[in-house]
This record gives structure tokens, C-alpha cells and sequence, in this order.
């Protein structure tokens, strides 16, 4: 058995020029309206905890059924976005403003395993080499 770990962890997003970038912090990060993908149908996540456990909240401007349709919803709005960092295609990252969480937020494990046999498979070669790569931006994933 092949296996990949990784600790992922998660950044902010926002478009080119949004008024939040420039000058990034928890206040006008805040200010703004969120894009939520609960995922799993919950509206609390790392993110809801760690604000609560500072005393703030977020406002939630548009709920959305994937993380895949974030990033085109943010290039277009004044929405922002936590995101793993990996969420965000290389196609569109030069339309975005990414940024460290300014609290912090826990990440989480990202667990691969496949047979030894698939190692020559073109489509395990592929997404192993995506989650070996680090996203634009960042330091290489914390290997456990």
C-alpha cells in the first residue's frame, strides 16, 4: 500500500482589488460578506470555532452548494472566502488576493492511499503530483 499525508490549512480569499486587500486584517476581513460551502449541511466549522472562541462572528452573504464554484464567485464581488489552500485552480489564482487567516484556524489531514499496483496509473501520478505541489503563494504542505 502507497500512502500520501499532508496537513492542509486554509487561506483567505478575495479579488484583485478588493477592499479588504488593502489593508488585510481580522477588522476588514470581517466587514465583508462570506462565501459559506457547509460541505456537510453544517454552518459551523474551524472557522465559526475560532471566531466564537474570540468573542466575533462572520456575516454569510451567499451559501453555496461547492468549493468549486467559489473562486468565480469571488472574482466578481466583494465576497471572501476561507478556503484549504488547495482550492483554488492556478487558472484563477491571478484574479485573487490570498492571505494567511489572521486567526488561527485549524487545518486538517489530507490521507491518500492506493495499491502499489496503481503507481504507474496517469491518473494516481496526477493527484498525488497536485497535492505534492505547494499552492501558489505558500511553503511546501507539512509532511506528517
Amino acid at each position: 500500500m502507497a500512502e500520501l499525508d499532508l496537513r492542509e490549512h486554509y487561506v483567505v480569499a478575495m479579488r484583485k482589488g478588493h477592499p479588504a486587500a488593502e489593508r488585510f486584517d481580522l477588522d476588514h476581513w470581517l466587514a465583508h460578506p462570506h462565501v459559506l460551502f457547509p460541505g456537510c449541511g453544517h454552518r459551523a466549522g474551524p472557522l465559526h470555532e475560532a471566531l466564537a472562541g474570540s468573542g466575533r462572528e462572520r456575516r454569510i452573504g451567499m451559501v453555496v452548494p461547492a468549493f468549486s464554484i467559489v473562486p468565480k464567485l469571488l472574482e466578481s464581488s466583494d465576497l471572501v472566502a476561507i478556503l484549504s489552500s488547495r482550492c483554488i485552480p492556478a487558472e484563477e489564482q491571478a484574479s485573487l488576493e490570498v492571505f494567511d487567516a489572521t486567526l488561527p484556524v485549524d487545518g486538517f489531514l489530507l490521507h491518500l492511499a492506493w495499491h502499489e499496483r496503481a503507481d504507474g496509473d496517469r491518473g494516481t501520478r496526477h493527484v498525488t503530483g497536485i497535492l505534492r505541489r505547494p499552492p501558489a503563494g505558500s511553503s511546501p504542505p507539512e509532511k506528517l
